[in-house]
């Protein structure tokens, strides 16, 4: 498990978000996938992840934050 107090893709997400970076141009559609990457790693999307994949796409850390608060497929706490 991804240590969630300084989150980073694991080696297999990181190698899947180069491969998306290169099919989506547009940065702000990288997130909901990023956000995936995230939860298939750890199970949830912690506040650290939040801020680290805000730093990738280039989108506000309160931007990815309500992403992750509307749509109900990511969880913000373990389950």
């Amino acid at each position: 498990m991804a240590d969630t107090d300084n989150y980073e893709f694991s080696s297999d997400s990181e190698a899947k978000f180069k491969d998306l970076e290169a099919k989506f141009p547009e940065r702000s559609s990288l997130v909901l996938w990023a956000l995936h990457l995230v939860q298939d790693d750890v199970g949830f999307v912690p506040h650290s992840a939040v801020d680290y994949v805000a730093k990738r796409v280039g989108v506000s850390s309160s931007w990815v934050a309500g992403v992750v608060s509307f749509y109900s497929m990511y969880y913000d706490h373990p389950v």
